[in-house]
């Protein structure tokens, strides 16, 4: 959207500057009226207008009844790509969506017409929480499609949406966490923003806390949003103490891209956790008429 309307400023910049043009051709007799007003003519129909198009698909009241602080889809696996989530409350909703291109080969036009089936609905434990942030990531053992979420209670939920159950609980801030994001190139690896004035940086595969950003250089107030770079080892915070901070964690990137032995250990201490890991009372339902991508089933 926003690549359409710098276009469609561009175009409106290129008819002023052809009209001051013209203005000043036309006064010393170097250009007709005829050839400029069929040039802005067919810059007009080619953008449209300057006219933004849309299309309105559908929308779902969800019953949380609170705001729904954070909606993603899923863009860490191309097959899942259609799965979107939503927060809201101490709710974490998902759908399945369909795009025009996709819902055109559907066999079944009902299911085809349906461009957004609740399919999966988890509500936390305390119906105190409030969500406020999610992320999509990847279990990297299963290839699984995870939901990362955490809100009001600083407890970090990490969510398998084909088994429909709570894998880990991260505990570590002190305080309200405003935002997640996943590492662009490793999805198992997270980092979490928190109204406890600190960052830290996950491996969510092992449940553990890599790094704490905070201290001395770090935020004098909330943590409200955090981002990766695309390729380099850095990311950007930002708070309420009117602060963007750019921080590096070169040092720990043997962590994150380990050795093949490092990662053999890894997937070892993977299964104790996964085996060891007790049991959530928050509970998940699967939502009528809808199953995930390659099977939904309640555990």
């Amino acid at each position: 959207m926003c690549l359409t309307i710098a276009s469609v400023v561009g175009e409106r910049t290129r008819w002023n500057n052809w009209k001051d043009t013209e203005a000043e051709e036309k006064a010393s007799g170097e250009v007709e009226t005829d050839s400029f007003d069929a040039a802005i003519k067919e810059l007009r129909e080619a953008s449209g207008k300057g006219r933004i198009s849309y299309n309105f698909k559908k929308y779902v009241k969800e019953d949380h009844k609170k705001e729904t602080f954070a909606i993603a889809f899923n863009q860490i696996n191309p097959l899942h790509c259609d799965m979107m989530a939503t927060v809201g409350g101490n709710q974490l909703n998902v759908y399945r969506t369909r795009s025009p291109l996709k819902a055109k080969v559907e066999k079944d036009k009902a299911a085809a017409a349906n461009d957004m089936e609740p399919i999966q609905r988890y509500e936390d434990e305390d119906p105190d929480e409030e969500y406020y942030a999610l992320a999509w990531s990847e279990d990297p053992l299963t290839f699984n499609p995870i939901v990362v979420v955490a809100g009001k209670h600083g407890a970090i939920r990490v969510i398998d949406c084909m088994l429909a159950k709570e894998k880990k609980t991260l505990i570590g801030h002190g305080h309200s966490v405003t935002d997640l994001k996943v590492h662009p190139e490793r999805s198992s690896v997270v980092l979490s923003a928190s109204n406890d004035e600190s960052v830290r940086l996950w491996d969510i595969a092992i449940g553990r806390c890599i790094a704490i950003f905070a201290g001395e250089e770090g935020h004098r107030g909330q943590v409200l949003s955090i981002d990766f770079h695309p390729t380099a080892p850095l990311f950007v915070s930002g708070g309420m103490d009117n602060m963007a901070k750019v921080w590096s964690y070169e040092t720990i990137l043997p962590i994150l891209f380990p050795s093949r032995a490092q990662i053999e250990k890894t997937k070892r201490e993977y299964t104790l956790v996964k085996t060891s890991t007790p049991t959530s009372t928050s509970t998940f339902t699967a939502m009528q008429g809808g199953r995930g991508e390659g099977g939904m089933r309640r555990e």
